[in-house]
């Protein structure tokens, strides 16, 4: 008698090959930028602990940094 090989599972549902949030530091401020600007027209959109002007701020502080890290390279 011939030994039976087990029958292969098929694999987990593929995980998807694109992400939401950047894996790199540009990209990541790039997209920040964008939804921050998405952001102030539209003022309905809230969140508990940013305000649309507190994240802007912060957007131009990353990207000055990102800049500053850049030219320092």
């Amino acid at each position: 008698m011939e030994p039976t090989t087990p029958t292969p599972t098929p694999d987990p549902t593929p995980r998807p090959t694109s992400r939401n949030v950047p894996q790199g530091d540009q990209p990541f401020s790039e997209v920040f930028d964008l939804a921050v600007d998405e952001w102030g027209l539209r003022p309905e959109l809230t969140l508990v602990w940013k305000t649309q002007p507190q994240a802007l701020l912060l957007a131009g502080k990353l990207r000055a940094s990102l800049r500053t890290t850049g030219e320092a390279a």
